[in-house]
Parts: structure tokens; C-alpha cells; sequence
């Protein structure tokens, strides 16, 4: 995929905090964000999960490259139990 078009790498190969899972993030020839994940943490008991707040880049990623600016960037903190996706607007 990558070899017959580079231009549509966006971010990865990297491992994110939230989810242990890896990542890499293309576009598709519409300019549509596709993320391709393996290995996602599964919480399978609510009780037994305790939410944590991580500061920085740390509540994006472990390990990888930074990520570019076109993609959409977390807003400030919510609600422990406001679980709506939350994203800025995607810059091009």
C-alpha cells in the first residue's frame, strides 16, 4: 500500500496509551482519514477499570513518530462520564 502511494501516509506506524493498541494512519484517494489498529485493550468489566487522565502527548500516543498537523486535535478536558467522541476540525 505504502509502496505504490507514499502521499497517503499520514502518521504511524506508533502504539497509542489509551487502548495499548499499534496504529498507522492513512488517506484514502478522497482525502477520507482511515485508521488501521491491532492489538486493542479490551475492557470486559467496568468495575474493574479505573479511568486515568494523561497529560500531553502521553493521551495520544506511547511510542512513534509525533503527529503531523492534519490531524484532528483532542480538545480540553470533559466529564469522566462524557463518552462522545471529541475532535477539533480537521485542518488541510
Amino acid at each position: 500500500m505504502l509502496e505504490g502511494n507514499p502521499e497517503r501516509h499520514v502518521w504511524g506506524l506508533g502504539r497509542h496509551h489509551a487502548g495499548s493498541n499499534f496504529f498507522w494512519y492513512r488517506k484514502d484517494p478522497a482525502g477520507n482519514f482511515s485508521a488501521y489498529y491491532s492489538d486493542m485493550d479490551c475492557v470486559v468489566d467496568d468495575q474493574l477499570w479505573t479511568p486515568e487522565v494523561l497529560e500531553g502527548a502521553q493521551g495520544l500516543f506511547n511510542w512513534g513518530p509525533s503527529p503531523p498537523p492534519v490531524l484532528p486535535a483532542p480538545r480540553g478536558p470533559r466529564r469522566a462520564d462524557d463518552r462522545r467522541p471529541q475532535c477539533a476540525a480537521v485542518t488541510r
